[in-house]
């Protein structure tokens, strides 16, 4: 999952876990690993992302579940997400 996203932003997985990179990276990394992987929020910060705080994934989750499709942002960030979610899942399957 990692992988595809660092792909799709062009940027490394180091820098996706470790650096400050497009905040919209991480916050589609923490929307997939938890509403298609199933994952605790405390468990994609602590052990996927290594926080401290789950705080950046709790606000991330927030976000998406009050998405508002007319504001120009928010409609971006549902299209990424479905686009990468869509390849994340492409990837699953022809991997298994």
């Amino acid at each position: 999952i990692l992988a595809v996203i660092c792909k799709e932003y062009a940027i490394t997985r180091r820098v996706l876990i470790h650096g400050k990179p497009n905040k919209q990276a991480r916050d589609i990394a923490y929307c997939i690993l938890h509403f298609n992987l199933g994952l605790p929020i405390r468990y994609i910060a602590k052990r996927v992302f290594l926080l401290r705080w789950h705080n950046s994934v709790a606000v991330a989750i927030k976000y998406h579940n009050n998405l508002n499709t007319d504001i120009a942002p928010d409609r971006e960030f549902k299209e990424k997400l479905q686009k990468i979610q869509a390849s994340v899942i492409r990837k699953i399957k022809t991997e298994i």
